[in-house]
């Protein structure tokens, strides 16, 4: 996969600590083959607050050396119970933050209706599948890939006007077999006041840039979560790939900025 100078950082707590982190940088290398137990996903991307990893979060060797994640996703299957692998972490609040990471789409991937990726929340995962916030705040923003591999920032805040999160289209129709490195950097401003803002990066250039934007209220706001989301839906079965898929996940790397 595309390569950075990253080494896997075993965080110094104990498997099951309870205790937010402020920074990780994970790229699977010196990690033991096979499944991605819960434990693991919580020693490397802090305290989990919900899984359903399923065993389809496996990790593998790469052709071009090196280990990386690779997530299953079977034919028909829809949402996080059955298609894909999720979980949330626990992060020390912070009102700037990045998040960083590289995907790759497996060989003839059917990229159907769409379905999401990893990223950045306040409030846990509380403020996904239809749940908006309101004037406490909160937010998510996670990407998405739509009909044939198009990408797109996938966001809910305070200021949403529909049920569902607001797609934000990023100009790339993504392809299968090829490295695609994302970030998303975002400020969540001050709490009461549209000052926020996120800005989103693949393989270096500015695709995205939102400004002005309401995301703190009197009890969420800053970042406190790392929402690896990944899986097809959608919520009814039309989101079903007819075929399965897999996706390559590498060197993530969240911290403050």
């Amino acid at each position: 996969m595309y390569r950075i100078a990253l080494m896997s950082v075993v965080m110094a707590i104990p498997v099951m600590a309870e205790e937010p982190i402020s920074t990780f940088e994970v790229d699977f290398d010196t990690e033991p083959r096979g499944p991605m137990p819960p434990a693991i996903a919580a020693l490397l991307f802090g305290p989990l607050e919900w899984e359903s990893l399923n065993e389809r979060a496996r990790i593998v060797e790469v052709p071009n050396g090196g280990r990386a994640l690779k997530v299953i996703y079977p034919k028909d299957a829809y949402r996080s119970e059955r298609s894909g692998s999720s979980f949330v972490t626990k992060l020390k609040p912070t009102r700037k933050a990045s998040l960083e990471y590289t995907f790759r789409f497996g060989p003839d991937f059917p990229f159907t209706k769409g379905g999401k990726l990893p990223g950045l929340g306040a409030g846990g995962s509380q403020f996904t599948g239809g749940r908006s916030p309101d004037e406490s705040g909160g937010w998510s923003a996670r990407f998405m890939w739509r009909r044939e591999g198009e990408l797109e920032l996938y966001f809910y805040h305070p200021k949403m006007k529909s049920k569902y999160g607001e797609s934000h289209l990023l100009g790339i129709k993504c392809e299968p077999e090829v490295d695609y490195r994302i970030r998303l950097e975002i400020d969540a401003g001050d709490a009461g006041k549209a000052n926020g803002n996120l800005e989103v990066f693949l393989n270096g250039e500015s695709r995205l840039k939102l400004d002005d934007l309401l995301l703190s209220g009197d009890k969420y706001g800053p970042v406190d979560s790392f929402l690896f989301s990944t899986f097809f839906g959608g919520n009814s079965k039309d989101w079903g790939p007819e075929r399965d898929g897999v996706i390559w996940f590498d060197e993530l790397v969240f911290g403050s900025r």
